[in-house]
């Protein structure tokens, strides 16, 4: 199985619940807050460039702890939900091992790799047996 079928047998598999629950959630999350955050940035960014040529450099500076604040709690977010979700998907690929069967008939059944001139077939004489 691939990558995507994996990911296909956690998503209907009804053990998991309450990690599928939070996955969700925090991929709701991560949506809604990436672009939340990108702009927050870029306009504590455009503030704090706007109050440096207004002569406000408190205010500019507080703008810019403001900014770095954002993203140090915004990737510490994304990095500890990160490892929870990995963490989860290991455990459960540890519990759910990939199990493939061979069909041992369709195995032997298939012709052989040589030609008939060098299989050296003994065939019993019906009238002696041997």
């Amino acid at each position: 199985m691939g990558m995507k079928n994996e990911e296909q047998a956690w998503l209907k598999n009804k053990d998991n619940a309450m990690e599928k629950r939070t996955f969700m959630g925090d991929m709701v999350c991560f949506l809604f807050i990436t672009p939340l955050a990108s702009v927050s940035g870029w306009l504590c960014l455009q503030g704090a460039i706007n109050n440096i040529n207004h002569n406000s450099p408190t205010e500019a500076g507080g703008l810019i702890a403001l900014m770095v604040a954002l993203f140090i709690i915004y990737f510490f977010w994304s990095i500890v939900s990160i490892r929870y979700h990995v963490t989860m998907w290991l455990k459960w690929r540890k519990k759910s091992p990939e199990i493939q069967l061979i069909d041992l008939a369709v195995r032997c059944t298939k012709t052989p790799t040589h030609s008939p001139a060098q299989v050296h077939v003994n065939k019993k004489n019906p009238e002696t047996g041997f």
